[in-house]
């Protein structure tokens, strides 16, 4: 919707920059760290480590979504598709789950940082050595005084009393970009992660989550 001609966005051109404008910092950085890692890689052209390498990728599934999470407001638990997820949030909630423990945790950013966490593509580029962090959102209840929320179907998304709202970029690959692991991480044991193409994972995922009507349109 960004890229088309057909979408005239008026007065909210701000949002589309916005969204490039990080959307390159983020690139950016996350291509200097792995460009390294991936000079090995020589294979085929449409590999993710090979596109990186050479400044061929155009993460062209990233999105940028904004979340509003009324008073007692969940998200349940999942990892995410892409590669890598930065997330600003206003306040308390997310949960990650520990890999050696069954312990969820809060994770809460310093005011005026954001986090960011790795995606199944991620743990797929590095071979399973960095897992997709498994997270969630699970709203603590607040004083009554607080908030004059008493239901979801009340809430307000102009008031943020009793609210969360988190800006979420996932910055994931091209659909026909195959995510495989990286030729340093390659144990030859016969654990080594399968790979696939990204716009295939992208919509196995989605049908799990949302049912295949949803996915056919994604």
């Amino acid at each position: 919707a960004v890229q088309s001609p057909l979408v005239n966005w008026e007065d909210l051109q701000w949002a589309v920059e916005d969204f490039r404008n990080l959307k390159a910092s983020l690139c950016e950085m996350v291509e200097r760290e792995l460009r390294d890692l991936c000079a090995q890689d020589a294979g085929d052209r449409e590999g993710l480590a090979v596109k990186i390498f050479q400044r061929w990728e155009n993460w062209g599934k990233s999105n940028l979504r904004h979340c509003v999470y009324p008073q007692n407001g969940t998200c349940s638990a999942h990892t995410d598709y892409g590669l890598v997820t930065l997330q600003y949030s206003t306040g308390p909630g997310l949960q990650i789950l520990r890999d050696d423990t069954p312990t969820w945790l809060s994770l809460d950013s310093p005011r005026g940082c954001a986090l960011l966490m790795a995606g199944d593509s991620m743990e797929r580029l590095t071979n399973g050595v960095v897992k997709a962090v498994q997270h969630r959102v699970c709203m603590d209840s607040m004083d009554e005084e607080r908030s004059s929320v008493t239901s979801p179907e009340k809430f307000d998304c102009r008031s943020l009393e009793g609210a969360r709202q988190s800006h979420i970029l996932f910055l994931a690959p091209s659909a026909d970009t195959l995510v495989a692991p990286l030729q340093c991480q390659l144990r030859h044991d016969g654990t080594d992660l399968a790979a696939v193409r990204y716009g295939d994972w992208h919509r196995a995922k989605v049908n799990l989550a949302f049912g295949p009507c949803i996915a056919a349109q994604r």
